[in-house]
């Protein structure tokens, strides 16, 4: 059965500015949803390209149902064209957190979608900023997909790259201006050539500025040496919530209508512009479409378009997504529609009782990644007792800041010049004697005249 034609269906996407009198109309004071996301040990990381991996042993209660983590995922933007009153940042990224029902709940999954933003002061980055693999090409570069330079005659052609070693490769020529990635191959161009736009987005072309430095902020998160949570993600955030429906076709072209709680936070995730950057270029330089997971859609395809016969039915058009893309609906905020379907939350989700979750921005932790293997100089870095004595990092540290490494050396030469000199001034004392008692001798045993 298809979704009801008087609801909400697809994504909603709210179009114009949100008033601050819209806003009071529609807020709650209360949480949305209560979340308990998994402690962790080590750095997550993406695989998929756009997915990371921490999901295991986190879920969320809604109205007494609880929800699995399905997946996380880093996806092209879904909720944008509205403002809300205080913020002007365009939405370049979106951050969804899938979940899904275990049984007998009222939804098939709820959707945690917090907006990326790559301008403005920084907040709420930690967790992302510990996925960003520090040997990126450190320098000034765009990223522009469905642009293509390759009309024009390359200055050096590289074949069988990744859009990483594209850019590595751009970065380090210092000729290099502008390139281009396209089928697996990287064209460096010596001058900005003539662009031309194309409906493949996996075909990627940008500037390079080796004059202005760029750096990549490592690690933002919390004040322990642990990784930055999940959790963190969502400390302080208010969010707007909808209840929709979408569809999934079976084989015999009948439609399944499955219902969905969707909940965004405006106020996002700000990225510094390199870190951003840096990002995207690690997850292949495009961002793809929310694939809804088929722990809430099941193995059937989803609908894309549709259309309606004489008798107001829906009905589905061909081609369904097998990846689980889902179709948007607009909403403007200037309606009654909007004041009656969505409502505004003034307070955060709610961590579980045994999270504690402090929401800072800095951090001591760093990822593997964040470091590098160096030879250990064994006679200059390592000392006595070190090992048995369970001596920290730092204590080494500033032990060989503290004590010279030739000091041990430089006290054995110390003590023999010393030991030399006593023997010395002793050997010269008995000898000093020696010549008294021989003089004494002499003159008393002189014979007399």
């Amino acid at each position: 059965m298809a979704c009801p034609s008087d609801g909400t269906t697809g994504f909603v996407t709210i179009q114009g500015p949100i008033q601050q009198s819209d806003l009071n109309s529609i807020t709650v004071q209360r949480y949305p949803i209560t979340t308990a996301f998994a402690s962790r040990t080590s750095a997550p990381s993406l695989f998929n390209k756009n997915y990371i991996d921490d999901t295991i042993g986190s879920t969320c209660l809604y109205k007494g149902s609880k929800y699995n983590l399905s997946d996380i995922q880093i996806v092209a933007p879904i909720h944008k064209g509205y403002t809300v009153p205080g913020q002007t940042q365009t939405v370049s990224a979106e951050l969804v957190l899938s979940f899904s029902a275990n049984s007998n709940a009222s939804f098939s999954g709820i959707l945690v979608c917090v907006p990326i933003y790559d301008s403005g002061q920084p907040s709420h980055d930690a967790y992302l900023n510990q996925l960003i693999d520090m040997s990126m090409p450190l320098c000034k570069h765009t990223e522009n997909p469905g642009q293509d330079y390759t009309k024009n005659k390359a200055n050096r052609t590289l074949p069988d790259t990744t859009i990483m070693e594209c850019i590595h490769a751009a970065c380090n020529d210092s000729q290099c201006v502008a390139y281009t990635f396209k089928a697996n191959t990287s064209y460096l161009y010596y001058e900005i050539p003539s662009v031309t736009n194309v409906a493949d987005t996996s075909i990627i072309s940008g500037t390079i500025d080796h004059t202005t430095p760029v750096t990549i902020s490592s690690c933002s998160a919390n004040d322990t040496n642990t990784p930055p949570l999940l959790a963190s993600v969502l400390h302080a955030q208010t969010s707007f919530s909808y209840k929709t429906c979408f569809e999934t076709v079976d084989s015999a072209n009948t439609l399944e209508s499955h219902n969905l709680y969707v909940i965004i936070c405006p106020k996002g995730i700000t990225m510094g512009s390199s870190n951003f950057n840096g990002l995207r270029t690690q997850m292949g330089g495009t961002l793809h479409r929310y694939r809804c997971p088929v722990s809430i859609r099941g193995a059937d395809p989803t609908l894309r378009t549709y259309r309606y016969d004489e008798s107001g039915n829906k009905l589905p058009d061909k081609p369904y997504s097998s990846e689980g893309h889902i179709y948007t609906s607009p909403l403007s905020s200037c309606t009654d529609e909007f004041r009656q379907r969505i409502e505004f939350f003034a307070q955060a989700p709610k961590p579980s009782s045994s999270v504690t979750v402090t929401g800072t921005d800095t951090c001591k932790y760093n990822s593997t990644k964040q470091y590098k293997c160096v030879a250990l100089n064994k006679l200059n870095q390592l000392h006595e007792g070190d090992i048995a004595s369970a001596k920290t990092l730092d204590q080494c540290i500033t032990a060989n800041y503290t004590t010279p490494p030739t000091s041990d050396s430089s006290s054995s030469v110390e003590e023999m010049e010393l030991l030399a000199g006593v023997v010395g001034s002793v050997v010269v004392g008995i000898i000093g004697i020696l010549g008294v008692i021989s003089a004494y001798q002499y003159f008393t045993n002189k014979p007399k005249l």
